[in-house]
């Protein structure tokens, strides 16, 4: 087998996977090959574009930076840092920096997130309490925070 054939669909793999190309489904087969293929390299490419974040998600659109986080969550999923600092990131930073986004839309991302972060680390209490954060002081519905945060002080 020629591996000079195969290097620049393996380099295009990678970059890609470092870019942020994911699909929303993280059971896809698709995904699947890629942490395969990238072994033990995920967990690099995943802190490689959280350094990223950090350092330049002030500039960023909204759609930019949810695909960011959304990559480096992917490449290392049982990360509970990225889950947690990510929806800190489009719920309240990010916003309070740009006053031209919307805070209801940059909200439900970060609910959004948190949704696929419950799908990898089932029942995290610093997840739920996250839950509860974000419902009391982004959405203003208390008896919901206050469910959550139950949830997350009984486990």
């Amino acid at each position: 087998m020629n591996l000079k054939r195969l290097f620049p669909w393996f380099l295009l793999l990678v970059v890609a996977s470092a870019n942020g190309v994911f699909l929303e489904n993280t059971n896809t087969p698709s995904l699947t090959l890629k942490r395969t293929l990238l072994g033990g390299f995920s967990g690099f490419f995943a802190l490689s574009n959280w350094f990223e974040i950090e350092g330049k998600f002030q500039d960023w659109d909204e759609l930019m930076l949810y695909a960011k986080i959304q990559s480096a969550t992917e490449l290392d999923p049982q990360n509970l840092f990225y889950w947690v600092n990510g929806t800190a990131i489009l719920a309240h930073d990010h916003p309070a920096q740009n006053p031209t986004i919307d805070k209801l839309q940059s909200s439900l991302r970060a609910k959004r997130l948190l949704d696929r972060g419950l799908n990898h680390l089932p029942d995290h209490p610093v997840l739920l309490y996250e839950y509860g954060k974000l419902y009391l002081l982004k959405f203003e519905d208390a008896k919901t925070a206050r469910s959550y945060f139950k949830q997350a002080s009984a486990k």
